[in-house]
């Protein structure tokens, strides 16, 4: 293109919303790369006034692509503020969560312990209960097993012969 704007004398051109038909006299459809034939010896008025509006609507496709690649790009900083934040407040959760039951894990490991050592002490008051009562029995049957024999040599003695 030439820095006024138009395009370059002989260039073939291509009208918008005209069903996209090739203006060179090839019957609509678009020159072989290698033929020159589509090349005009220079700009006419029709070609002229369709590559300046051609121009005219390039230029306002680009800004309103230039607008909506600003607004697309404002939402996607937008969506990734959005999504930092989530995983900001999801992260900050999880911890509460964990931290929670960290505590609940440790204060039922705590409990666990107590009732472990609680257990065990009646256990061995228990057994020692046990233990001094059996003693007791021991020394009883040995006083009635030692008076029992006494008993029997004493009625053999008195002849009734057991």
């Amino acid at each position: 293109m030439q820095g006024g704007g138009g395009k370059a004398p002989g260039v073939c051109v291509r009208e918008r919303g005209g069903g996209g038909e090739w203006k060179s006299g090839h019957g609509g459809e678009r020159p072989a790369a290698n033929d020159s034939s589509h090349i005009m010896s220079g700009p006419s008025d029709e070609t002229a006034s369709v590559d300046t509006l051609s121009i005219e609507e390039l230029r306002n496709q680009l800004v309103a692509e230039r607008l909506r690649s600003a607004k697309l790009t404002a939402e996607n900083a937008e969506l990734k503020s959005r999504l930092g934040s989530f995983s900001n407040a999801s992260e900050a959760e999880e911890e509460f969560i964990t931290n929670g039951l960290l505590k609940r894990m440790n204060a039922l490991k705590a409990s666990k312990e107590e009732l472990a050592m609680a257990v065990e002490q009646e256990e061995e008051q228990m057994t020692n209960a046990l233990m001094k009562r059996v003693h007791g029995l021991e020394g009883q049957l040995s006083t009635l097993k030692a008076e029992f024999d006494g008993l029997k040599e004493e009625n053999r003695k008195l002849g009734g012969g057991m």
